[in-house]
């Protein structure tokens, strides 16, 4: 066959194959496809399709901010990956600022974290011991011993019979201090919460690594509860909804060398990336700037909590969203923890809808590479420790917040092991 031949032939197939494609298209007719342009066909569809999959693949792996650049994939995935993009990011869940990695070893984690927060019981103890005393200034728990020793004086009344109001330290029978304050979270024997121990919580921080806790009043409260434990006396700064302009020194007694870490508060409840300098109030919200200070104080742990003062879903989880991107009803008629979280509409302070947000906000932090500690399954079922009839949203120092700080303590040992 000569070359004019061969090439007339080569452009009959041609037009013979595009003639079909023609009609499979426009007409869906059974016209018949030549062996060779069905492949071309199935072939070209499946190259298009695999572009455009490893170009989203590459663009989510891109865009997650919850995974690092060190995932092994196996080895068909590599290959057919290395093929079509040699220079694609690997992937990885993480926990940020943690050396926990891998799918298995973050799951195991946040697993023992929710077995600490959410897996215990609040369980009652008479044993006579030492609670922190409340010395950072925390100016709501005054009320809970008034009204400690106003049920005192009942009791007295009752048995007819003196006691002893002033007495911290009686025999167990009289052992003369808030009942709130006999229980304690008791975790089961597959992730057993250790008591708080203030000299290692120091060494689990680690010198000049300094915390900033941002968020409500009740964040403050956890402030004040972690200087509390780790006996830290401050300046009594009341409860203004003003930021702490300058970080208190602690554990500068206990790690090496005498260099401690700072520890600061600003009050923000909505979590708002305001700018500096700029302050908002309504009655409902306190938004002081924070994010400046990140960098300003050289924060290496940031503590967030948003949820007391209620908004819409949609606007809880947008505000949780920015901010990553850098229930008991008339409290005075409970003596004890409760069993299960309160439910029902109308609730003061939107105590049963907080447990439906916080669904909402731990896939995001978890997503995000972020610890998140559940407090609500504690807190929830502890009415009997606010501070009385007219305030049952803040707790009395020392308190059931002891337990957050002490489970605060626990995760650090399991990061830090």
């Amino acid at each position: 066959m000569d070359s004019r031949n061969e090439n007339s032939w080569l452009a009959g197939v041609m037009r013979r194959q595009i003639q079909g494609l023609t009609c499979f298209h426009l007409s869906n007719s059974r016209s018949v496809l030549s062996t060779m342009a069905v492949w071309e066909v199935v072939l070209g569809l499946v190259m298009v399709a695999g572009t455009l999959g490893l170009l989203f693949w590459h663009l989510f792996l891109t865009l997650s901010p919850a995974y690092s650049d060190n995932y092994d994939f196996s080895s068909a995935t590599s290959s057919l990956v290395s093929f079509f993009q040699p220079a694609l990011p690997k992937f990885v869940p993480l926990v940020r600022g943690t050396s926990i990695q891998g799918l298995s070893a973050v799951q195991r984690f946040r697993s023992h974290v929710a077995c600490f927060s959410e897996g215990g019981r609040w369980e009652y103890n008479d044993t006579v011991r030492a609670f922190p005393r409340n010395i950072a200034g925390d100016p709501h728990s005054d009320r809970c011993e008034v009204s400690h020793v106003a049920a005192m004086n009942a009791v007295a009344a009752r048995q007819e019979q003196e006691v002893d109001l002033n007495a911290s330290q009686r025999p167990e029978e009289n052992w003369n201090v808030r009942e709130a304050l006999k229980w304690e979270w008791q975790t089961n024997s597959s992730c057993p919460l250790l008591p708080f121990n203030s000299n290692d919580f120091c060494k689990q921080i680690g010198s000049k690594r300094n915390v900033l806790i941002v968020g409500d009043s009740i964040n403050q409260q956890i402030y004040w509860t972690l200087l509390n434990n780790l006996n830290k006396e401050v300046e009594d700064r009341g409860s203004r909804a003003q930021p702490d302009e300058d970080l208190v020194e602690v554990c500068s007694d206990v790690l090496p060398g005498g260099e401690g870490f700072k520890l600061g508060f600003v009050r923000n409840d909505r979590l708002s990336l305001i700018p500096p300098g700029v302050f908002l109030s309504i009655p409902e919200f306190h938004e002081f700037p924070w994010v400046h200070y990140l960098k300003q104080w050289e924060i290496q742990i940031l503590v967030l909590n948003r949820g007391a003062h209620y908004e819409a879903d949609e606007v809880y989880t947008q505000a949780l969203r920015n901010a990553l991107k850098v229930s008991h009803h008339d409290c005075m008629s409970f003596n004890a923890p409760i069993q299960e979280r309160q439910t029902g509409v109308n609730m003061p302070y939107h105590w049963a809808d907080f447990h439906a947000q916080n669904l909402l906000a731990k896939p995001m932090v978890e997503r995000a590479g972020y610890i998140y500690m559940n407090v609500d399954s504690m807190l929830s079922l502890r009415p009997d420790g606010h501070v009385d009839a007219g305030d049952c949203l803040h707790y009395c120092l020392p308190g059931p917040l002891d337990s957050v700080v002490n489970l605060f303590y626990n995760i650090l040992r399991v990061v830090n092991s």
